[in-house]
């Protein structure tokens, strides 16, 4: 409550000498009172700070464009030659601590590229890609990513919370940006999963022997010829550490893991490819081949790349009554009935391409 009192400070001369001390910062430590400019000039690399107006009886929330400032991109925060301030554009910026409305110039120098580079070389992921009037910073990106990981937090409720960072009072009069923050979120995710699985990099021209354009985070541990063990022709038979170089696999499902039929939006389509679920198309494509027929089962599971080829043996089931007696108007109206999977029985991880929606009861 004494934060809503001016102090002994309020509108005496500023330090500048061309003003009077009535705006203060919230987000940085012991900030004392300046003028509009001083506040400006001294946020110019910190233009998501909120400030404070004194208006003569209380302290006003005022955004750093209310004041005057502007985001000037490529000249680490100097003002381009080639653009004036009067080229700056509205984009509205969703941070940590709220929502901006920000004004931005782009430099327009012949070196530092469109738009989209500008903004996500300086830390913005633009909501989209021609003429963005929205973005998000990378701040806000990571720490959704682990809120939701860590809490379950839903994006919903995240945006509503940093609404009510900017507003609290009405929060339903702050921008709403959920419906792009759906989005950004899904190809940030899928961006640091190329990252961090070195398909960004070229992995594959290192590892020759794995799936090209694999994301599945595959087990350390497990051998992988050429890779943490010795190529061999010969198996080690008759050997005592013949186990150090066997892999033990396990195989289970999920009968309770089911989705209804609902209409879908045509253009939702999957950007992860080569994790852990096959692609959609190419499994689609394998269930009309194989039919109602119980199809030939390999031994290993092909990701491994154990022997140059698998040999294959028929299935040794002996039809289960789990299966053959399970009521089939359970499973009207489905169009997932269940999910299997196959890991690594000694670490837990699963395999990649090794995980699959049921479509007929549970097989």
């Amino acid at each position: 409550m004494a934060s809503e009192a001016g102090d002994s400070t309020t509108g005496t001369p500023c330090a500048c000498g061309s003003g009077t001390r009535t705006t203060r910062c919230t987000d940085c430590l012991q900030s004392p009172l300046s003028c509009e400019q001083c506040f400006v000039r001294e946020h110019k690399l910190l233009p998501f700070h909120w400030a404070e107006q004194w208006n003569g009886d209380f302290f006003v929330r005022k955004d750093y464009a209310d004041l005057g400032g502007t985001i000037t991109l490529g000249h680490n925060g100097d003002a381009c030659k080639h653009a004036p301030s009067s080229t700056a554009i509205d984009l509205t910026i969703v941070h940590t601590n709220g929502i901006h409305e920000s004004r931005v110039v782009f430099c327009k120098c012949s070196l530092h590229g469109d738009r989209l580079s500008q903004l996500t070389s300086h830390q913005l992921f633009p909501g989209s890609t021609d003429s963005p009037r929205q973005a998000f910073t990378f701040d806000l990106l990571k720490n959704f990513h682990l809120y939701s990981l860590a809490s379950k937090k839903s994006a919903y409720d995240y945006m509503n919370a940093i609404r009510r960072l900017t507003n609290n009072a009405f929060s339903k009069d702050a921008p709403n940006p959920y419906p792009a923050f759906l989005r950004i979120v899904r190809l940030w995710r899928l961006l640091t999963m190329m990252k961090r699985m070195g398909q960004a990099h070229g992995i594959d021209t290192v590892l020759t022997h794995r799936t090209p354009g694999n994301m599945a985070v595959q087990c350390p541990a497990c051998p992988e010829p050429g890779f943490n063990m010795d190529e061999r022709i010969e198996p080690l038979d008759k050997s005592i550490i013949r186990h150090t170089e066997t892999i033990f696999l396990s195989l289970d499902g999920n009968f309770r893991l089911q989705r209804k039929k609902k209409n879908n939006d045509p253009d939702d389509i999957a950007l992860i490819k080569g994790a852990y679920f096959p692609d959609g198309q190419e499994y689609k494509d394998y269930l009309r081949k194989v039919g109602d027929n119980t199809p030939e089962v390999p031994t290993f599971h092909p990701a491994l790349h154990l022997t140059s080829e698998c040999d294959f043996q028929k299935s040794t089931c002996a039809k289960l009554n789990a299966v053959n007696m399970q009521e089939k108007i359970k499973f009207k109206g489905m169009v997932c009935t269940g999910v299997v999977k196959c890991k690594c029985a000694r670490h837990d991880f699963s395999l990649p391409k090794a995980t699959a929606n049921l479509q007929k009861g549970e097989r």
